[in-house]
């Protein structure tokens, strides 16, 4: 499974597909400053990341400007290693022969192979997470002085690289409490152990939380609203949501279908845990119950790729539930022993397999080499807001070949503002124009549409992305709106726009925080 696992994050990552919006908005703000700047004050683009990471990315930037795989080569390690890890902790609770089960959940995951490949934490939560499980589970067994060390080492760099780290060490800090006494171990260097890893979790925490601005961290609230329970606690709504976001969790991100039968799964797991003690439902299920109630308080969302942290654990559990049934199936047959972990593997292995890596982003290196190889002097480019990220990375050294580039707004009445933004370039015989983060397939028709009336469009390039909605495709078009004969065909007060896309808020659409800079001063303006 490691062997697989690492091929498939090879295959993404050495694809070397540029930049998205999530990695750009880093790159161009954090990464671009000093490294005393990484820790002063709000970032730009409302960035945060664990401290460790940032360090991290802003040395390979230093050591490799402008490469892109470089910069994910941290995630890539850690995503691999994983892997490892995952096996190593299933290994202590299941044994060698079915630990391959819980090591293939992570290794075949499409949005851990993706994440693998991404200037972001979330592949460290994975290792991490998966490591602290190791260690703990492997000191309980040894209980030497080697594996304690290892232990405190882990509860210590975790949080540098990983948020969701920090939810894990809850339950592995519960781990330790509930078995010291029942090996007879002084209880004393667990208290201390526990104390180093709060205050070291907490000092890197109020360190990155710096990096928000009050404004930014509103806007990151809005942004994963769907990360936060809108439910009474303890009620029948709040129990929904956790059933939600945990199934939510094993469809889209460990790739299980029939997911009530897996989230069935894990109850079970969970059951079979206890009855190996509470410390062991505890060291698993703890990191789950401390980030729910985190969300409940607004403090971190759960759920999507801010949860894969929870991976490993889930697909612990689940190990567990194959481990039990191949124990009773190999009593029948020896071969029967197997089927329990191919079944479990068996939809992960047919999403994979429907959906097959690389996946991609916002893909705009064809765009550059075609503006590139046909601009001309005098072209006008216009780019659009949500392309401003990749332009900035990618196109800027294109400027002086194009001779003009207009970098679009945000318009206060949208989406007619830009039909408007539009008409400022009617009489212009070559306008590029650059899409990318369009908000809906919609707006897309709106704006196309509008261009095609009043111009003739010369040349396209579409790029649509396979198994991802419409925001994350780029496109190149190449327009002459020098016929004055069709400007009188549409206008841009008149224009039909469908009511469903008319949006009255002021702002870019998802994305406003990643257009301002720490001064609250936006890259985009308003128009």
């Amino acid at each position: 499974m490691l062997l697989v696992g690492i091929a498939l994050r090879s295959w993404q990552w050495l694809e070397n597909y540029p930049l998205w919006i999530d990695e750009l908005a880093l790159a161009n703000g954090l990464l671009r400053g000093s490294f005393a700047g990484l820790f002063d004050g709000p970032s730009d683009f409302a960035q945060i990341a664990p401290p460790g990471f940032l360090a991290l990315e802003w040395l390979v930037s230093r050591a490799f400007p402008a490469s892109d795989i470089a910069l994910r080569l941290p995630s890539f390690v850690f995503s691999c290693a994983a892997i490892a890890a995952t096996w190593s902790a299933a290994r202590e609770l299941v044994g060698e022969r079915n630990a391959w089960v819980a090591a293939g959940l992570v290794a075949l995951a499409g949005p851990l192979i993706f994440m693998g490949s991404q200037t972001k934490p979330y592949a460290a939560d994975v290792f991490f997470s998966a490591l602290i499980l190791a260690c703990a589970l492997r000191h309980d067994r040894i209980a030497s002085p080697g594996t304690m060390a290892w232990l405190l080492a882990a509860g210590l760099i975790a949080p540098l690289f990983s948020f969701g780290s920090v939810f894990v060490l809850a339950g592995a800090g519960s781990y330790l409490l509930l078995r010291a006494p029942r090996r007879g171990s002084a209880l004393w260097p667990v208290l201390l152990t526990l104390a180093s890893w709060a205050t070291f979790a907490l000092a890197t925490l109020l360190l990155s939380r710096r990096l928000l601005s009050p404004r930014s961290a509103a806007l990151m609230t809005q942004y994963w609203n769907e990360g936060f329970p809108t439910a009474e606690p303890f009620s029948l709504g709040a129990l929904d949501w956790i059933a939600e976001k945990i199934l939510g969790l094993l469809w889209s991100e460990m790739g299980l279908r029939g997911v009530w039968a897996f989230g069935a799964a894990l109850v079970i797991g969970a059951v079979l845990a206890w009855r190996r003690g509470p410390a062991l439902v505890a060291l698993l299920l703890v990191p789950v119950v401390t980030a729910v109630v985190a969300a409940t308080f607004y403090q971190y969302p759960f759920g999507h790729r801010v949860a894969h942290w929870a991976i490993p654990i889930f697909a612990i559990l689940l190990a567990i539930v194959a481990a039990f049934i191949a124990h009773w199936s190999g009593r029948q047959a020896r071969w029967l022993s197997v089927l329990p972990g191919l079944a479990t593997l068996s939809t992960p292995l047919w999403a994979l397999a429907t959906n097959p890596p690389p996946y991609a982003r916002d893909d705009v290196r064809t765009h550059m080499a075609r503006l590139s190889a046909e601009g001309q002097p005098g072209d006008l480019l216009y780019v659009y807001w949500g392309a401003w990220h990749a332009w900035q990375r990618y196109g800027t050294r294109l400027a002086t070949t194009l001779g003009r580039v207009h970098e679009g707004g945000c318009p206060v009445d949208y989406p007619r503002g830009y039909l408007r933004e539009f008409d400022r370039f009617r009489g212009q015989r070559r306008l590029w124009v650059l899409f990318v983060r369009v908000r809906s397939a919609e707006e897309h028709g709106v704006l196309t549409g509008y261009l095609d009336s009043i111009g003739t469009r010369n040349a396209s390039l579409e790029v649509a992305v396979r198994g991802v909605d419409h925001t994350a495709r780029a496109d190149l078009y190449l327009y002459d709106l020098s016929d004055t004969a069709r400007h009188t065909l549409a206008d841009a007060e008149s224009f039909p726009i469908p009511d469903a896309i008319v949006r009255r808020e002021v702002g870019c659409p998802s994305l406003d925080a990643m257009m301002h800079r720490a001064d609250d001063t936006r890259v985009v303006q308003f128009f």
